[in-house]
């Protein structure tokens, strides 16, 4: 027990390798310890050594099967091997011997979430708060499965619970300030990521919230800065080197941007958008050879993504290759019927080719889709002007110029 002691009190000052050595001296002395192949398996986890992690927790159970706590620490393995019904099933175990183990619920509810299972997720962490209120892992929890189930709302107040049971985890505020921005909150979500980084100044993914939300607000250079903190912390973050390109092309800094969209490609190559933005900038930028190239690798990582399809579309028509744009664009509009800037696209290029009745319909779609995009209203009374149907130019031409 001595030795079992010892390793207790290293492990929790995270001396990991001491630990081992001496829960393995309790061991030794008794092999039948279980308590002692619990902390072992904990040990092992905390040092990544998984496999052995979880042979010391089924060497546990078998010792002491009516333990809630072997089996619970057997799911927290598993679930990190990605064994999720591996893991299920020992969660099953545990709340057989305890139906009141708030921490097995809370882990259930975990595991459903990752198999998208985000309502019966939701459910097994309202167990787990009905039995413990002030439990935040689970409150957090619970707000991660109302974001995936879009209760956003809901999801918000969740991880404010979360934050007032433990204010001094970073990811409880990150949440809010996530869900803020998918509310549209920004003003609000920049207090909270901003506390997120009061509460831990290291963290890049916060100072990465922080970035995008300074660049919805249309702060660029803070947006910037913010960025370029977050990558200092984390080189390879992939993610925030695309949002400080977004900036930099906002700022007009066209060369910068475009090396920024090609880093966080070449660290994060399964991001469709890290190659949708490098060819949407070669576009403005008038290199359209370059963009049809950058944005064939777009649809290839992404066939489903609409946009990727109409600006490759876009491309081939600002080469004069009308037949292959629309070929394109029609891809576009299939993967998503209400995009108004495709239908303007098409109308375009059916402009070009002369099919001024094709164009006018494409154009009045594209309006029904964005009323409040004058351009549309403007291209429709400019192809009945060129079909001499001036007085139906009238009605679009003044809906242009209120939009």
């Amino acid at each position: 027990h001595t030795w079992s002691r010892k390793a207790r009190a290293l492990r929790i000052a995270n001396r990991n390798e001491e630990a081992l050595e001496a829960v393995n001296r309790a061991l030794e002395i008794n092999p039948r310890f279980g308590w002692a192949w619990m902390v072992k398996g904990q040990i092992l986890e905390r040092l990544g050594q998984l496999e052995r992690a979880l042979a010391a927790h089924e060497t546990a159970a078998e010792i002491k099967p009516g333990d809630v706590h072997v089996w619970y620490n057997q799911a927290i393995v598993l679930f990190t091997l990605g064994r999720w019904q591996d893991a299920l099933n020992r969660l099953d175990n545990a709340l057989n011997i305890d139906p009141l183990h708030e921490s097995s619920w809370a882990k259930r509810g975990q595991v459903l979430r990752a198999q998208g299972q985000y309502l019966q997720g939701l459910n097994a962490y309202n167990r787990a708060l009905e039995l413990t209120p002030n439990f935040a892992w689970a409150w957090n929890g619970k707000g991660l499965c109302l974001k995936a189930l879009g209760r956003l709302d809901e999801a918000f107040e969740a991880f404010q619970q979360a934050a007032v049971y433990q204010p001094d985890d970073v990811w409880h505020w990150y949440n809010q300030a996530e869900t803020l921005v998918d509310l549209g909150r920004y003003k609000d979500a920049m207090e909270v990521a901003q506390q997120a980084i009061k509460v831990q100044a290291d963290h890049s993914y916060s100072w990465a919230k922080l970035a995008q939300v300074f660049r919805y607000l249309e702060r660029y250079e803070d947006s910037l800065k913010a960025y370029d903190r977050a990558i200092d912390l984390n080189p390879t973050y992939a993610w925030a080197i695309n949002g400080k390109g977004i900036v930099l092309e906002r700022l007009r800094r066209f060369d910068e941007a475009q090396q920024a969209y090609r880093q966080a490609a070449e660290l994060y190559p399964d991001d469709v958008w890290h190659w949708y933005n490098q060819g949407n900038l070669l576009v403005l930028q008038e290199r359209f050879q370059e963009a049809i190239t950058v944005l064939e690798r777009a649809v290839k990582v992404n066939s489903q993504h609409a946009r990727s399809w109409a600006r490759l579309g876009n491309a081939h028509r600002r080469l004069g290759d009308d037949k292959t744009a629309l070929v394109y664009l029609d891809r576009a509009l299939k993967l998503d019927p209400a995009y108004a800037w495709a239908w303007n696209e098409k109308g375009v290029a059916f402009e070009s080719a002369g099919k001024l009745q094709e164009a006018l319909d494409a154009y009045k779609r594209a309006a029904m889709n964005e009323p409040e995009n004058a351009l549309y209203w403007y291209n429709q009374a400019d192809v009945l002007v060129r079909l001499n149907q001036f007085n139906e130019a009238l009605t679009p031409l003044s809906r242009s110029l209120q939009a």
